[in-house]
């Protein structure tokens, strides 16, 4: 547009669904192009869709809106229905607001969560921004490593804030917690000159609301632990792409994650599980990022991948009595496939063990250390320990060994 009508523009306090409505409503009025009315609407919302994704969101209150006009025999009843149609907008945004303030009582109705599931989801939706490409930073030495590094992240539990025996947690935390992951990956990126590394998001990214204690210790409701989560892990993923590829793996399902709606125990509804909007926001987010690669395709599945030819399952491990040595054994027999090793989650104290030898490498059950730490549960089983990442390697012969990260 040459000139900029000021009535174009977003009003202050004006919702976006009501601004992409009044553009279309009044384009004609405006003189604005279909192109004009997206172009307009992505500069206000800070995004980057094409046009027809603006026009099919009021699609439905245009067709109404213009059917009155053409059956409408007057001015006086164009008014009239013009005035009805205005009511109807007005009575969908009344209605709009009811449902965050659902949202935001979540805590305290557990018991109506079965009817508002489709509430986290427009959450969700609504809040998606796509993440810029980082600015890649270049190398002078060649990066030519061949071994290849596995990072398991687990427990973190985004949303709980507490203060146990041995440790202090909180949203503020878990941020300086990624910053120092970040540092310190970047560090061992450098070192090794490595050109790619393997991420495993290994389950229970946030508090839940599992039983009544987690009303104790969550320090926001669950809607907006699964909106606020994503953010920080596709920032993390987003920065640390500056350096190198990332190969991201994220579970779709573990026990914090579950909403056990209407009464159901655990794992009785396996599907209504928020891992899956986790998983996809971030993956919405880093779309244009082509150094990161969010692998979504597993769903229910367990994550099967390989590690410098060696074949890997990782799970959260809730589904599982223990990280005991017959669980390599027990998942290559299920799954009909001879795995090498085996990435678990949930258990929160990170330990390994050699359950058999393959042609050149011992098998091993790997179990990663929680992100959280130990918490009031822990102390009072007499048991605690820190909050940590583990940074395994792989060569030619298979693991070899790992690294801890761990949090003060």
């Amino acid at each position: 547009m040459s000139e900029i009508n000021t009535e174009c523009l977003k009003r202050p306090n004006e919702l976006n669904k009501d601004y992409r409505l009044r553009l279309y409503k009044n384009q004609d009025a405006y003189g604005l192009s279909n192109k004009e009315i997206g172009d307009l609407c992505n500069e206000a919302f800070a995004v980057n869709y094409d046009e027809s994704a603006h026009r099919k969101y009021v699609k439905p209150y245009l067709d109404g809106y213009n059917d009155a006009i053409l059956e409408c025999g007057s001015e006086s009843e164009k008014v009239k229905s013009l005035i009805e149609e205005h009511k109807l907008v007005e009575e969908n945004i009344r209605k709009e607001r009811y449902k965050l303030q659902a949202t935001k009582l979540e805590r305290d109705r557990q018991d109506r969560q079965d009817g508002r599931f489709e509430l986290f989801y427009e959450n969700v939706r609504d809040a998606i921004i796509t993440l810029p490409l980082p600015e890649i930073k270049s190398y002078t030495i060649e990066r030519n490593n061949d071994d290849e590094y596995v990072i398991l992240i687990a427990d973190i539990h985004f949303g709980a804030k507490f203060k146990s025996a041995h440790n202090e947690y909180s949203i503020e935390i878990v941020k300086q917690r990624f910053s120092k992951l970040l540092s310190k990956l970047i560090v061992l990126i450098e070192e090794k000159h490595l050109k790619k590394l393997t991420i495993l998001g290994l389950g229970d990214d946030i508090q839940g609301l599992l039983r009544l204690t987690d009303l104790l210790i969550n320090q926001i409701p669950v809607v907006n632990a699964v909106v606020e989560f994503p953010r920080i892990m596709a920032s993390f993923l987003n920065e640390l792409s500056a350096y190198c590829d990332i190969d991201f793996y994220p579970v779709q399902n573990s026990n914090h994650s579950q909403t056990r709606p209407i009464g159901t125990k655990a794992s009785e509804l396996a599907g209504e599980d928020l891992e899956k909007v986790i998983v996809n926001h971030i993956y919405d987010m880093l779309i244009n990022n082509p150094r990161v690669n969010v692998h979504i395709e597993f769903e229910d599945k367990p994550i099967i991948l390989d590690v410098k030819g060696f074949k890997c399952i990782a799970k959260h491990g809730h589904q599982l009595k223990s990280a005991n040595d017959n669980v390599l054994k027990d998942l290559s027999d299920f799954y009909r496939v001879f795995f090498d090793y085996a990435f678990l989650g949930h258990f929160h104290a990170g330990k390994e063990s050699v359950v058999g030898a393959g042609d050149i490498n011992n098998r091993d059950v790997i179990v990663a250390d929680g992100f959280i730490g130990s918490d009031p549960y822990s102390d009072s089983l007499y048991k605690d320990c820190k909050g940590a990442v583990k940074v395994c390697k792989f060569t030619k012969n298979g693991y070899t060994g790992y690294d801890k990260i761990i949090f003060d």
